[in-house]
């Protein structure tokens, strides 16, 4: 089992000299996958090798997904240079035996000591495969290509490559989403090295999640990492890609032991209803002075509730910027990283057209043609301007169960008025209970004819102002949404308000007025919403449309399930 690039290392050297050697005294000129057990050979000895092994391990994991995990290690606590010196001398205060003393000692020596650097030696760059020379490298499809060149005297340090994929946000800052390793087929023995773009990326519960590539084995099991703090405790979620769940399987969350990142515990903790998970992030933030980026440490998503599971679920990128690199590391745990290249995104299926994307105001032509197409998301209108990337999925989903009105899709990220709201709140009721609702009086205000709104006082969702007036286009704040959305809920069904619902634990709870409170207890408690991030609520600020389209679609989804 390699722990560390420098274990492994002396693994490989150690396994490939014995199977060389054995393979010279037998005469073999070629060594199948069967010949390379060294039993074929000397039955008697290795399996007194093989007691002697078992007897020697003390604990011993295994499951399903590894059901042929075998082997035994040797723990050297180090990633790199850095934490081999601290490491080194927290072991001196601990009283272990003098032989793993001594061997970590000489370890430590050798990654302390040693100042060789792997230098990159041309810029992260797209590529035409035809372009450069890598007969060596396996590349087919029609994917997207980018590559540095190392030094091939370089390539012997080389313990592994990754390429790391990133999200560049509107103030130009990379948030990382993807660290994935480079296979050695697409290494070239000129130093050429290939990393491919990516068409799709994960989310959980909306949002999309940093996934980090850590082991795979010979079954084909690829194990990667989501970092989180699942109830204030930082941990990752581990998840497992094999035939049997080749869209991945979380297995469950490694804490960290107290507050390193670099101390992770052996045993998972099984996600269970009501765990509170923030979904993390490393940044590099881009100074547009000096023209370079800095890596800026951690950030957080707001975090969701766990329910009945996490799945993954992989979806197309979104139109936008994309930044790719890649980090090299060494023999000795040392990482080298490449500069970024932009990539920007337009997703083409397989007609050649254009899908639409969520960043800019969808103007996209046919190349044929010469018309305005939308291939992906039919709900955008050809000047309207798309929502938020949050909101997508939610808008999507919405249109798909007929909750979205024509004045939404206009401009999603607008606030939100009375009168749209009337109209979107009554279309999603009436969907539901399959039938018009009958109105009485057509003159209720003085200021509005709009049936939808007059529908929507009768069934006792909005109120007027008084004198006859209802102020259609006064926008609506958080607050009023959610108490609207509430009255909308105990509507479709009154047992709803016949409970104590838990006070919120918003850092600005104390701004929800005191007329909103039991509303927004019973949306958070039901998870329909979820504040801004930051643990805000902001019940002052006002609605917007992508907003309230959230909530319909969500308050349409939970009555359904009941």
């Amino acid at each position: 089992k390699e722990l560390t690039s420098f274990s492994g290392l002396i693994y490989r050297v150690a396994r490939n000299s014995i199977i060389d050697h054995y393979r010279k005294r037998a005469k073999i000129k070629e060594v199948t996958l069967v010949e390379r057990r060294l039993e074929y050979l000397y039955p008697s000895t290795v399996n007194n090798l093989i007691v002697a092994v078992e007897e020697s391990v003390t604990d011993f994991i295994n499951s399903h997904y590894k059901p042929n995990a075998t082997g035994l290690s040797i723990y050297i606590p180090a990633r790199d240079r850095d934490t081999m010196v601290i490491a080194k001398d927290r072991l001196d205060d601990i009283n272990m035996s003098n032989i793993y003393e001594r061997y970590i000692d000489s370890v430590a020596n050798i990654i302390i000591n040693n100042d060789y650097v792997i230098e990159v030696e041309s810029e992260t760059a797209t590529v035409n495969i035809d372009e450069i020379d890598v007969d060596a490298i396996d590349i087919s499809g029609d994917d997207s290509y980018f590559y540095i060149k190392l030094g091939r005297e370089d390539l012997s340090a080389v313990s592994y490559i990754y390429s790391i994929m990133g999200k560049v946000d509107s103030e130009e800052d990379i948030q990382y989403l993807s660290r994935d390793l480079i296979g050695t087929e697409d290494i070239s023995e000129t130093g050429d090295v290939i990393g491919r773009t990516l068409d799709s990326w994960v989310k959980i519960n909306g949002n999309y999640v940093a996934l980090y590539y850590e082991s795979h084995d010979d079954l084909g099991a690829i194990t990667y990492s989501i970092p989180i703090d699942i109830n204030d405790i930082s941990a990752d979620l581990i998840v497992i890609f094999s035939k049997n769940s080749p869209k991945g399987k979380i297995i469950g969350a490694r804490p960290f032991n107290g507050s390193s990142e670099n101390i992770q515990s052996r045993n998972l903790i099984e996600l269970k209803a009501g765990d509170k998970i923030y979904f993390n992030y490393e940044y590099d933030v881009y100074n547009f002075i000096d023209d370079y980026y800095e890596y800026d440490g951690w950030y957080y998503h707001e975090y969701i509730t766990v329910g009945d599971g996490l799945e993954l679920d992989w979806v197309s990128l979104e139109i936008g910027d994309y930044a790719y690199c890649f980090e090299v590391v060494d023999i000795y745990g040392n990482s080298i990283y490449s500069d970024w290249l932009t990539y920007d995104y337009y997703a083409t299926g397989d007609d050649g057209i254009v899908d639409a994307g969520i960043w800019d105001i969808l103007e996209i032509k046919d190349l044929d043609t010469n018309e305005n197409i939308v291939s992906d998301f039919p709900w955008v209108l050809e000047k309207g301007e798309m929502p938020s990337d949050w909101a997508v999925d939610h808008v999507n989903e919405a249109y798909k169960n007929d909750l979205l009105i024509d004045p939404v899709r206009e401009n999603f990220r607008e606030d939100i008025t009375r009168e749209i709201f009337c109209e979107l709140v009554v279309n999603m009721y009436e969907t539901v209970k399959g039938k018009s609702i009958a109105i009485s009086n057509l003159n209720i205000f003085k200021d509005t004819n709009n049936i939808e709104i007059i529908k929507a006082y009768q069934l006792g969702i909005v109120n007027g102002y008084g004198d006859g007036y209802f102020k259609p286009d006064n926008r609506i704040t958080r607050e009023e949404l959610i108490t609207m959305f509430y009255r909308t809920l105990v509507l479709l069904d009154s047992s709803l308000d016949n409970y104590t619902y838990p006070v919120i634990e918003f850092d600005d709870k104390n701004q929800v007025a005191n007329w909103a409170e039991m509303p927004t207890r019973l949306m958070v408690y039901h998870e329909l919403i979820n504040g801004i991030g930051n643990n805000l609520i902001a019940p002052k600020n006002r609605a917007t449309i992508e907003q309230a389209v959230k909530l319909v679609n969500g308050v349409y989804k939970f009555y359904l399930n009941r």
